[in-house]
């Protein structure tokens, strides 16, 4: 099983829970055994943690274990896969655990970080720490890539797809793990906004939902990003003809998305969000 642990900022972590249950008539014994991990923390101490490691579980019992994550630098690819090796199975029990750490209280994640499977992350290529950003936020050598979305129209003639923007609630704020006490700052709201959706972008067919809102400390906001084939406003334009041909293609909307607040707020508060929405040829229809 892949067990998401809540998104962190750097040098803080999160904790989560799991519960291992002894189906057995006997009391038996488990050992946590690392099998793989992806990125390492710069320091000594490894990113998860995982306590008790091992322990014996009464007949029809069941133990909790605590989930530790900390990073100490912003990736997206912390994880590390455990066996609960227990004595005679027959069937071995994997646990992955996976972490996103940020340098910011705000977060975005595309279809694709939605997606990624147990297979995904365990095919990653091993890291390399030269390749690494900076975290150092006045390097300036810190970048965002545009989010490309690709839309592909199902039978109703619709493509959709999900953006998750989050709020990481810090523990400098009131009521965070950090320990946060009466004299804490009160966390704020995060605004997000997306511009550049002109009647021009809605005739051709694209939309997102909610375009604008705001998210609360702790929180996260789902934004449903569409493309409507229209074949009736498509005749006569140059897509419609390309079409007409026999050719495929994809019709393109460049938006942005705003972020505005957090605690620490975004070090690039804008990112371009790229809509690709897929055209099949009409030819012989």
């Amino acid at each position: 099983a892949m067990l998401q642990m809540p998104d962190a900022l750097v040098r803080e972590g999160s904790i989560r829970t799991i519960e291992i249950v002894n189906t057995s008539v006997f009391a038996l014994t488990y050992k946590l055994v690392s099998l793989r991990s992806g990125h390492s923390n710069r320091s000594t101490l490894p990113p998860f943690d995982i306590s008790p490691i091992e322990a014996e579980i009464a007949a029809g019992a069941t133990q909790t274990l605590t989930a530790r994550f900390c990073a100490d630098f912003a990736s997206d690819n912390f994880f590390q896969l455990f066996e609960v090796s227990v004595p005679n199975q027959k069937t071995a029990h994997l646990i992955l655990l996976r972490g996103r750490a940020w340098e910011s209280a705000a977060y975005v994640l595309s279809p694709q970080h939605l997606l990624q499977t147990p297979e995904v992350l365990l095919t990653a290529p091993p890291q390399d720490l030269l390749a690494f950003p900076s975290a150092d936020p006045t390097s300036g050598s810190l970048t965002i890539s545009p989010l490309e979305i690709e839309l592909v129209p199902g039978e109703d003639g619709v493509g959709t797809a999900i953006v998750t923007i989050g709020h990481i609630k810090s523990g400098d704020e009131g009521g965070g793990g950090g320990g946060g006490g009466k004299g804490a700052p009160k966390p704020g709201s995060l605004e997000f906004s997306v511009e550049g959706v002109t009647d021009d972008v809605t005739r051709r067919g694209f939309s997102v939902t909610p375009a604008k809102g705001t998210v609360e400390a702790g929180g996260a906001v789902e934004l449903t990003v569409s493309f409507e084939l229209r074949r009736e406003a498509m005749k006569g334009s140059e897509q419609g003809i390309i079409a007409a041909f026999g050719v495929s293609q994809w019709a393109e909307a460049a938006l942005k998305l705003v972020l505005k607040g957090g605690n620490p707020p975004p070090l690039d508060p804008e990112r371009q969000l790229i809509l690709k929405g897929y055209i099949a040829s009409t030819a012989g229809r």
